[in-house]
């Protein structure tokens, strides 16, 4: 009797595992994560304005062009590094994401007037991969805590606050607290 329920159990198994089906290839992985064999993993430049006064702070933020993970940026950059050209052509480099750092939000102050051009480079074994569009910034010289930078007075008894570039340390700017004659800081 055993012998009887088994065989046709058996044999209802063996021809269901034998049984080929595409509906498991079809839900299996996620289209949208998976990396493609082109690396086609591009990134873009954000920023939340494109004017700003001096000392102003403009953030940026890093997106990309699908849904990624640490592996994916990872595997298709060793790094990807935020570059800022000057008005006189000079590049400055910040390096916001290799190895296990990732940096996808991040703030900057411009402490001198003009035009900057900033993007994000992309590079693979020292060499550059991708380059992100470029964002033009215009860095004006309007009012500064209620100063413009060429009236600031030269008195001895002025109380001096200093700000510091951590991406530059040769960099360091001093300015004057200063009470006006009727007590308003300037």
């Amino acid at each position: 009797m055993k012998k009887a329920i088994l065989l046709p159990m058996l044999c209802l198994i063996a021809l269901c595992g034998c049984e080929k089906s595409t509906e498991l290839s079809e839900i299996t992985g996620n289209p949208e994560t998976e990396t493609p064999e082109n690396g086609s993993l591009t990134f873009q430049l954000n920023a939340d304005k494109t004017t700003c006064n001096l000392l102003d702070l403009t953030t940026f933020s890093i997106s990309f062009n699908r849904t990624v993970s640490m592996w994916d940026i990872s595997n298709q950059f060793d790094s990807i590094v935020w570059i800022v050209e000057d008005k006189d052509k000079n590049l400055h480099s910040f390096r916001i994401m290799e190895q296990q750092e990732k940096t996808f939000l991040w703030s900057h102050c411009f402490y001198y007037p003009g035009e900057y051009k900033t993007y994000l480079s992309g590079y693979k074994d020292k060499e550059e991969t991708f380059r992100s569009e470029t964002i033009n910034l215009q860095v004006v010289t309007k009012d500064f805590l209620g100063w413009k930078w060429n009236e600031f007075p030269d008195e001895p008894d002025q109380k001096r606050t200093g700000t510091v570039n951590l991406f530059n340390s040769d960099f360091e700017l001093t300015y004057y607290n200063h009470l006006s004659d009727n007590g308003v800081p300037g």
